[in-house]
């Protein structure tokens, strides 16, 4: 299973989780403009090359999460009906089907083989890091590739000033769907229950 660490990051008022999967480690943060980051660090970086963060169901947390951002783009659902005001005339089926967000959405995600992939919103997209994301029989994989050749990948998701406009929602919706669950406990007895529990769920609906 991969193992999840978090710790506050007092300077930002931000919490920043770290997914260690044997020598690969993925870290998602904030930074003071609110932007968010993932960033992949690993013992043996080779610069221009690409590695595979595998998450399979044994891993269900950040399982889940993955795989929400992932049908979030298969299924054109960019926004959500409960994080809309009420007092807005849009709706999220009407901000769904706006044009740039569609156009947007079939750039991310490749329709003829299902994997999307997000440029990072740091640098020039001609020269600039990416992930895609992609399911390999059950699992999923988070491919990073290196452009910049650095001794780390980083990848943004702009708040605001995205190229990819409010395509960057779900990924906040991903980050932010950790901040609400509680971690203190993520290693206990019970913790593993339930999920074993959520795993063989899953697998019997296969």
């Amino acid at each position: 299973m991969i193992k999840i660490n978090y710790k506050k990051d007092n300077n930002n008022d931000s919490i920043m989780y770290e997914f260690i999967n044997n020598d690969l480690i993925m870290k998602w943060f904030t930074d003071r403009s609110g932007d968010l980051y993932w960033v992949l660090f690993t013992r043996n970086f080779t610069p221009n090359h690409e590695y595979d963060f595998r998450i399979d169901k044994r891993s269900y947390k950040l399982y889940s999460i993955i795989e929400n951002i992932y049908n979030d783009f298969k299924n054109g659902e960019i926004f959500y009906q409960t994080e809309i005001d009420s007092s807005l005339k849009y709706s999220a089926t009407i901000l769904n089907r706006n044009q740039y967000i569609r156009d947007m959405v079939r750039e991310i995600y490749n329709t003829n083989n299902d994997v999307m992939t997000w440029d990072s919103d740091e640098d020039s997209r001609l020269h600039t890091n990416n992930i895609k994301i992609f399911k390999d029989d059950n699992d999923f994989i988070i491919r990073f590739s290196d452009i910049i050749h650095s001794k780390l990948i980083r990848v943004c998701f702009r708040k605001n000033r995205s190229y990819y406009g409010s395509c960057s929602l779900p990924f906040f919706r991903a980050y932010e769907s950790f901040e609400n669950k509680n971690y203190s406990e993520i290693n206990n007895s019970n913790s593993e229950i339930q999920e074993n529990q959520k795993i063989k769920s899953l697998q019997t609906k296969e």
